[in-house]
């Protein structure tokens, strides 16, 4: 597991190191909910890390075993390393993913004007996905805390917070999640389809100079074309953090089905296993964030090299303006 976990620390530095030195051409509202999906991403990863930086210290502290007590994991801790890291994360990872499809659609219905759009949206629904999320880790917490009656200090067998109430919680939170990522995968696919045929519409409309009365709009084509780009590679993403999820939350309710008939090491061992799918989703995710601001800065440089002086959509708007002040 510390393999796993190293390797989306590793990513997330070079990504910071990209996103520093090449800055992101994006909307200040997409660029905060996605800044808020890598947290998001790290917040499990310190989880895991909490965890077996404690697995570690207990073995290089007592090696050979001798004192079995110092095995026992206070209540408190485990409900901030599996609780609050993992829990927070499950929620307001398909959610921020959903609001970004949400933040593409207003793109779409706002292309004319969207560039001179505020942050609101942006950090409104940042603070609502938040809010669901630590209203839901806290009202987890309190069932935990309400099964071991209120005893914080109280200590566990094992590194979990699984109890046959939150157990159940969980698995209601698990079908919630799977509905969402369903209305992200679809909003995605409908968003890239309604982009292709709008942006193909106003191009038609100005290489037949057939203008309605707002004329060609350098600003609508531009979002059109700044929509496909994104779509294009964070579909692949939403695709693949679906399917993924997908599995993991599928396995979770099979295994916490099963939690109450099998011994809870096996449970524990399996659903650690389990969380490696995560993990290996955050690195793959890392891997396109950092595709994505590479070829986003070479394609506006190649864009503006590449393009004839005669097909510059600048010299087309300036054209057209023309005929119509003629």
């Amino acid at each position: 597991m510390l393999i796993f976990n190293t390797i989306p620390v590793i990513l997330f530095v070079f990504l910071f190191l990209d996103y520093k030195k090449y800055r992101l051409a994006l909307h200040g509202n997409l660029k905060l909910i996605y800044v808020f999906i890598v947290l998001s991403s790290m917040n499990i990863v310190a989880g895991y890390f909490l965890a077996e930086l404690r697995h570690i210290f207990l073995t290089l502290s007592d090696p050979n075993g001798t004192n079995p007590c110092s095995m026992l994991c206070p209540l408190w801790y485990s409900l901030l390393s599996r609780g609050c890291f993992g829990f927070v994360f499950s929620c307001s990872m398909p959610l921020l993913h959903f609001c970004a499809v949400l933040e593409r659609w207003r793109a779409t219905k706002l292309a004319r004007k969207y560039e001179n759009e505020d942050r609101k949206f942006g950090i409104f629904v940042v603070i609502i996905v938040m809010t669901i999320s630590l209203l839901y880790f806290a009202f987890y917490a309190y069932i935990v805390l309400d099964d071991y009656n209120m005893e914080w200090n109280k200590m566990l067998a094992y590194n979990a917070t699984v109890t046959n109430r939150s157990n159940l919680l969980s698995i209601y939170q698990t079908y919630f999640m799977l509905f969402i990522l369903a209305l992200t995968i679809l909003g995605d696919y409908l968003l890239l389809r309604k982009n292709g045929k709008m942006r193909r519409m106003v191009l038609a409309s100005f290489s037949n100079q057939q203008l309605n009365n707002n004329g060609y709009s350098l600003a609508e084509n531009y979002q059109f074309h700044e929509n496909l780009l994104a779509i294009r590679f964070i579909l692949p993403l939403d695709i693949a953090y679906g399917l993924t999820n997908s599995i993991y939350f599928g396995l979770v309710i099979i295994l916490r089905s099963f939690q109450p008939v099998i011994p809870f090491s096996v449970f524990l061992a399996n659903y650690n296993l389990i969380t490696v799918l995560q993990l290996v989703y955050i690195s793959t995710a890392f891997v396109f964030f950092r595709r994505y601001i590479n070829f986003n800065r070479s394609g506006r440089q190649n864009h503006l090299t590449s393009i004839p002086p005669t097909e510059q959509l600048g010299k087309k708007y300036f054209e057209q303006l023309n005929l119509q002040w003629n």
